[in-house]
């Protein structure tokens, strides 16, 4: 049967209403199926909701002990959530906790309120963060002046030569011109050129590319230094975590948290054909982990090449590192439990949290581009690449990619464990600064 096992309600507020909605959504629920809502904290809402529950003479649930129940059948979860279960007949719980409806083959794991709950969470915080992006974007005045023709040209090369290479060109032309632009790019580039009010994304899929003519970088993107004239970074911090815009991480997780975040940033694939070296391995995470879960909330990021739209050289599957911190690391996030890849942009995702963060790990290749927009310490593995090749990292350039004033402090390390001692002797001055 096609009737719905969760209905999730966040419409009306007002006295009689959400009883009404409750009403008409028991209609169609399936048996065990469960019913969701926030706000808690509104007086018609929680009387309305309790009023339904002692109506329906439900019997208490054995499995959420851990919540209080407000009436039997009716639990009050984290954050002003609350949840009912239609328990009919049929509708079952075991000793493992997971309930569910044997007759119509429906089982849902006792966490089901925790996950639904939270997932609504960091969609809720994720949308209010997009409309404010996107009106700062609107918002961009048109002067009437159109810029080159060059500037509606997709680059489908790696992303963080598009970053270091295309979006700093756009960038120039558009305010030492005073033109409107009109870009282009692959999917997942809207906000990578936020400063494009008409911007479109095309199909395809990135691969190794040389960088466009006329680019000032050049084709080869591994240059010693960075341009002097037709190349400005736009300011990706100021703009992504400005005040009052700012992307609300703690209001994704369970649980209150005032500790400052730290972005940790890997990679897992094949390079130049053969077995990955530029990686953080499963000890140095470990490592680093225990040094910065401690003082930091910290975000993992290790996104597949495939949901990123990047044909890229493969990703391998036997890497555990998710696995080892889902269940050694409870408190440290992982973006991908933040990503929902059917609501969500993944840019938009990543540079809301990066903007908040205080400290970057990554290693080499895109992502240690990324990490140095923000203008925060960035500690970068490295052992093989066109960077070092070129000395792109020994003459510090790295640091420049930020767009703030100063030069930020961005250092390579050539092993893995002058890494992790790296962050130990930055975090064990920071400490000694803030007791000072």
């Amino acid at each position: 049967d096609q009737l719905p096992s969760v209905i999730y309600l966040d419409s009306a507020h007002e006295k009689d209403e959400t009883f009404l909605e409750l009403e008409q959504a028991w209609k169609v629920l399936r048996e065990c199926g469960a019913i969701l809502g926030d706000d808690w904290a509104w007086d018609a809402v929680r009387e309305d909701v309790v009023r339904f529950a002692e109506g329906r003479n439900l019997p208490a649930l054995p499995i959420y002990d851990k919540y209080e129940q407000k009436t039997p059948g009716l639990v009050l979860g984290p954050k002003g959530q609350w949840f009912i279960v239609k328990n009919g007949e049929s509708c079952k719980f075991d000793a493992n906790g997971t309930w569910g409806s044997a007759s119509q083959n429906v089982n849902h794991p006792p966490a089901l309120a925790d996950s639904l709950t939270v997932h609504y969470m960091q969609q809720r915080v994720y949308d209010a963060y997009k409309v404010r992006i996107d009106a700062k974007i609107a918002s961009i005045r048109d002067r009437g002046k159109p810029c080159s023709e060059q500037t509606t040209l997709a680059y489908a090369g790696e992303f963080g030569y598009e970053i270091q290479g295309v979006v700093p060109w756009r960038y120039n032309e558009a305010i030492s011109t005073g033109c409107d632009l009109k870009t282009a790019g692959l999917a997942g580039t809207r906000y990578l050129y936020f400063f494009s009010k008409h911007h479109t994304t095309v199909g395809g899929h990135r691969g190794p590319l040389p960088l466009p003519n006329g680019n000032p970088i050049g084709n080869d993107p591994h240059v010693p230094e960075l341009p002097k004239t037709n190349w400005k970074m736009p300011p990706f911090p100021s703009f992504f975590g400005e005040k009052g815009i700012r992307y609300d991480l703690r209001g994704m997780v369970p649980g209150p948290s005032n500790k400052p975040i730290a972005v940790v940033f890997n990679k897992y694939t094949l390079e130049w054909g053969n077995t990955p070296v530029n990686y953080l391995d499963i000890e140095s995470l470990r490592s680093l982990l225990n040094i910065l879960s401690p003082v930091y909330q910290v975000v993992y990021v290790r996104l597949e090449s495939k949901k990123l739209g990047d044909s890229g050289e493969g990703d391998l599957q036997d890497f555990k590192d998710k696995d080892v911190i889902r269940q050694e690391y409870p408190s440290t996030i992982l973006i991908d439990d933040l990503y929902n890849e059917a609501t969500m942009d993944y840019n938009l995702l990543l540079f809301g949290v990066a903007s908040q963060a205080d400290l970057f790990v990554s290693v080499q290749g895109g992502n240690c581009v990324i990490a140095s927009l923000w203008g925060k310490p960035n500690f970068i593995y490295a052992v093989k690449g066109g960077e070092l090749r070129t000395g792109a990292f020994k003459n510090g350039w790295m640091g420049q990619l930020s767009g703030v004033d100063h030069e930020s402090f961005v250092t390579v390390y050539g092993k893995r464990e002058e890494l992790i001692q790296g962050v130990q002797e930055w975090m064990d001055g920071a400490a000694l600064w803030r007791g000072s």
